[in-house]
């Protein structure tokens, strides 16, 4: 499997501590994601090792996955996730990076970063593509929604993707093709 890596910044009008106030709060983070619904914390996040339940849907496909925060300190927040084990084999494992650059006593940029794997048979074949396609702009509305949650910017983002994504994720967890079994049509490919 090819790990992928994206990582996008948005420089906004709010100083890093004001940020930090609200990326802080691990709710608030976690939640900043296109395709995570809600988040059960049961006690505050002040340091690595927490494994934080994350209820996903997406495009309509709803499963939890388990967040370990790997890194917690000032400005960083970092977590891996895995699709919890009742819900079979984890098809998309990755991790997530939120970093907060303060420029000056007004204004800080704000780094968000995903890595992550496409398990799926299918995944060596157009996962890539899908990862261009989705990836970014995901990423950049996530970022956008931030902004929005501490004030920075006044109207909350709508995310925008290219209208195949949906249909070529979907693809992705395709079993056959022709009667001919996914794991054949990809054996070998790098």
């Amino acid at each position: 499997m090819r790990t992928l890596t994206c990582e996008r910044q948005l420089t906004i009008d709010k100083c890093a501590d004001e940020v930090w106030e609200w990326l802080s709060d691990i709710r608030n983070v976690m939640t900043a994601n296109q395709f995570h619904e809600s988040v059960d914390v049961k006690e505050p996040v002040t340091g690595p090792g927490p494994v934080i339940p994350i209820m996903h849907n997406v495009f309509g496909r709803r499963e939890v996955r388990l967040a370990r925060v790997t890194q917690y300190k000032k400005y960083h927040v970092a977590w891996g996730e895995r699709l919890a084990e009742e819900h079979g084999v984890d098809s998309f494992p990755h991790s997530i990076f939120w970093r907060i650059e303060p420029i000056d006593e007004r204004r800080c940029t704000l780094h968000g970063a995903i890595r992550g794997q496409w398990a799926r048979p299918m995944g060596k074949l157009i996962g890539p593509y899908v990862w261009n396609l989705a990836i970014p702009p995901v990423l950049e509305a996530d970022l956008r929604d931030a902004a929005y949650a501490v004030g920075a910017i006044k109207e909350k983002p709508e995310l925008r993707l290219p209208p195949e994504v949906s249909p070529l994720y979907r693809l992705m967890g395709a079993r056959m093709v022709d009667s001919t079994p996914i794991e054949e049509l990809v054996a070998g490919l790098p």
